[in-house]
């Protein structure tokens, strides 16, 4: 349909097909007109029957152009009497009654799709000349009782296949007496047919054809003629004799593959079941929506594009600025944060020599080791307290150690940090040890680890009384703390120093 009603394809009927050069799509954009009749009669039962029984009349909306200029070309060449017109099984006869009747159901048909989309005026005018058309064609072609393959040929006669768009859609456009005639010829002839069915057409006396042998089936008026009908090409479709699939053409005696092997014009085995199909109340009907408004696609995909963007970049520096603002409050929470960010963020600063103080904060007056040793001489763990636990009792620390005035007591519980033992010259260890083995290098050793120990005095020499627990509660557990905290540095820095003396690792 795009084709046809493109600039491409100039002719005023239907082309018959898509091409010969299957798969490819290569309609013949100049068809023969032999075939005008039959294939624009084709197309506009097609397009009328999607759309009343899908209820889209999109198609007919759209390509209504195309449809108008085919059933035009049908009246200007006079479906009631076709001459040098083709049938879709070669028949050229003048005067073909099937081919008559199947332009005159086109043109009605047309009349059906003027009327859905609101052309009154050509609605009138192809319904009026399809009635004329049709009561003159029954008038021809049942002269002689039944409908003759020819007009005025009374011993001829054919399969009335092109009745069945009439019966699908509920048109009743020919007379009901017509039906009742033909059925009863169609069962006279039936019971003394051959084996495989009735030929399609008495000038082709031995071919009997399925799928209109189908279509016809639909056209009757009594179930008996109809499955009398069914069973004929039942036998075709099940002759053991015949190794292709089930043929369209085939000999009437012995059911011979004639052509048509694995055709799609099977799909006439529906034509019974179509009958059932309910229509549906056509929309999508306006013409103006047939072309699309290319400004406001453009438009639409432009604005989606632009928004997309949008979204992205105004997602970027939403995390962006979630970054910088997550650092913001990492630093403001060290600062903030007391002994407990020390313990979990600790600040990033350059490290310190073991002899250096580990924290800034907490500043360590020098000892006096003389006086230290002898008021704490450590026991064999090297600790001075004589309690396991730190806050069971104090003793009294010497004046030397603290940097408040004389005679201030210590409340129950504090921890001081771990002196370290003096390192003298004569007590520091060799840099560098020998192993026993002298073809193997030598290892540095660290100097050993200080011994920590817990100062919980509660005065010192010559103090006043220290106070009471309930004074000094509250400030117990930070007091606890901060020893704990300042070991912990003690013994990180220590490990560290001792990494400095050893060489790197040694492999074999």
């Amino acid at each position: 349909m795009q084709l046809e009603q493109s600039s491409l394809y100039t002719q005023s009927f239907a082309a018959g097909d898509l091409g010969n050069a299957f798969p490819s799509a290569i309609v013949n954009a100049n068809p023969t007109i032999f075939t005008a009749m039959e294939s624009s009669s084709d197309m506009i039962f097609m397009m009328w029957a999607h759309a009343t029984f899908s209820g889209d009349g999109t198609l007919i909306s759209q390509y209504y152009p195309t449809l108008k200029k085919w059933t035009d070309t049908l009246v200007s060449e006079n479906p009631l009497t076709p001459n040098g017109f083709t049938t879709a099984d070669g028949l050229n006869t003048a005067n073909i009654t099937n081919l008559a009747i199947k332009g005159i159901l086109a043109i009605r048909t047309m009349a059906e799709i003027s009327k859905t989309l609101g052309n009154s005026d050509d609605y009138n005018s192809y319904s009026s000349q399809a009635s004329s058309l049709v009561s003159q064609w029954q008038n021809l072609a049942g002269s002689s009782g039944h409908l003759s393959s020819t007009y005025g040929s009374s011993s001829s006669w054919a399969m009335i296949y092109n009745l069945y768009p009439d019966k699908l859609f509920g048109f009743d456009f020919v007379d009901d007496s017509i039906y009742k005639e033909q059925t009863a010829w169609y069962a006279s002839e039936a019971s003394s047919a051959a084996s495989f069915g009735l030929p399609f057409d008495s000038n082709e006396g031995t071919t009997a054809k399925s799928h209109w042998t189908l279509f016809t089936a639909g056209t009757v008026t009594d179930t008996s003629t109809r499955d009398s009908l069914v069973s004929m090409v039942h036998s075709s479709a099940a002759n053991l004799k015949n190794f292709a699939p089930f043929p369209t053409t085939y000999n009437t005696s012995d059911g011979t593959i004639q052509g048509g092997t694995a055709s799609p014009a099977q799909g006439a085995m529906f034509a019974l079941l179509a009958l059932n199909l309910k229509k549906q109340t056509i929309t999508s009907i306006s013409r103006t929506s047939s072309k699309p408004n290319v400004g406001a696609i453009v438009g639409g995909v432009v604005g989606v594009v632009a928004l997309i963007t949008l979204i992205a970049v105004a997602g970027f520096l939403y995390r962006r600025r979630r970054s910088r603002r997550g650092v913001r409050e990492y630093h403001s929470d060290e600062k903030a944060g007391g002994a407990f960010a020390m313990l979990f963020k600790p600040k990033k600063k350059q490290r310190k020599s073991p002899l250096q103080e580990p924290l800034e904060s907490y500043h360590i007056e020098p000892v006096n080791m003389d006086d230290m040793s002898k008021a704490y001489a450590p026991n064999q763990l090297g600790y001075s307290h004589t309690s396991l636990h730190p806050l069971v009792h104090a003793e009294t620390i010497p004046s030397t150690y603290s940097p408040s005035t004389e005679g201030e007591t210590i409340p129950h519980g504090i921890m001081y940090p771990p002196i370290p033992n003096p390192i003298t010259n004569e007590s520091r260890p060799p840099l560098r040890l020998r192993n026993n083995n002298d073809n193997e290098p030598s290892r540095s050793q660290a100097p050993p680890l200080p011994r920590k120990f817990t100062l919980t005095a509660d005065t010192r020499r010559g103090s006043k009384t220290a106070p009471s627990l309930s004074e000094a509660g509250s400030s117990d557990v930070t007091a606890e703390l901060r020893g704990e905290l300042e070991n912990l540095r003690m013994e990180m820095e220590e490990m560290r120093s001792r990494t400095g003396y050893e060489p790197p690792p040694q492999y074999n």
